[in-house]
């Protein structure tokens, strides 16, 4: 309802998968903590 109000469409864009492929890749990266690194916090 809200995004027939709003005029935001459902359809799916070809950069969707891209995007959170992106987000998913800076996510494991910023938690991808050896030991040390762990031990020095």
């Amino acid at each position: 309802m809200l995004c027939a109000e709003t005029g935001v469409t459902q359809d799916t864009r070809a950069d969707h998968a891209q995007y959170i492929a992106n987000w998913l890749q800076l996510w494991r990266a910023a938690h991808n903590c050896s030991n040390r690194e762990v031990s020095v916090m």
